[in-house]
């Protein structure tokens, strides 16, 4: 199992929804600004050079958004998001 820094997984954990598009306007607005909130925590402690986030749902279908960190420009794979392709 690899392990990069700074990778999160924010989960909505209100009403069961698959997709942020469920979300009523209040709810969304909460969420997003949750995902943001995490994004700009990682930044204050790792500086990455950029910040990816994916909202998936292929193998769980419940929202939640992953937000990872380009560290820097040595990084294995920096124009790849973690875990990176062999």
């Amino acid at each position: 199992m690899s392990v990069q820094r700074g990778y999160t997984v924010v989960v909505w954990r209100g009403r069961h929804v698959a997709e942020p598009t469920e979300l009523s306007r209040d709810e969304a607005t909460q969420y997003w600004l949750e995902v943001l909130e995490v994004g700009q925590r990682i930044e204050r402690h790792l500086e990455p050079v950029k910040l990816n986030y994916e909202t998936l749902g292929n193998s769980m279908p419940h929202l939640h958004t992953h937000v990872s960190a380009a560290l820097r420009a040595s990084d294995p794979r920096p124009e790849w998001p973690f875990p990176y392709p062999e």
